[in-house]
């Protein structure tokens, strides 16, 4: 049995919505999810961020190359991990962050009911 992660700049998209101006990324992005069900391998969701790169032009091209992917025991061990990402002026890749506190809390939101 397999368990792990793998983390990289992949570059390639898995889907049209992960880049804007860019039209070339999209030839690779059927290779890349064959790759990705072919190993059983999970996407983790990067929270608050649609992309993770950018040419930082007016019009820029922006993609979402980098990422986690786990495999299936990975993500059975750690079910409440999510990926940030973190801030940054230098780089033209946004760095993330894979987080694994599964003692992380949801709270519920506050509902008022009539009484």
């Amino acid at each position: 049995m397999i368990f792990g992660l793998l983390r990289g700049d992949f570059n390639a998209t898995r889907f049209i919505k992960e880049h804007r101006g860019n039209p070339s990324l999209r030839e690779d992005s059927n290779r890349f999810n064959a790759i990705i069900n072919q190993f059983s391998l999970a996407d983790c969701h990067i929270g608050g961020r649609c992309f993770t790169k950018s040419n930082g032009r007016i019009y820029p091209n922006m993609a979402k190359l980098d990422r986690f992917l786990v495999y299936a025991p990975w993500d059975a061990k750690f079910p409440i991990s999510f990926v940030k990402g973190l801030a940054s002026d230098v780089f033209n890749h946004v760095p993330i962050c894979l987080i694994t506190n599964n003692s992380f809390v949801v709270l519920r939101r506050y509902k008022f009911e009539k009484v």
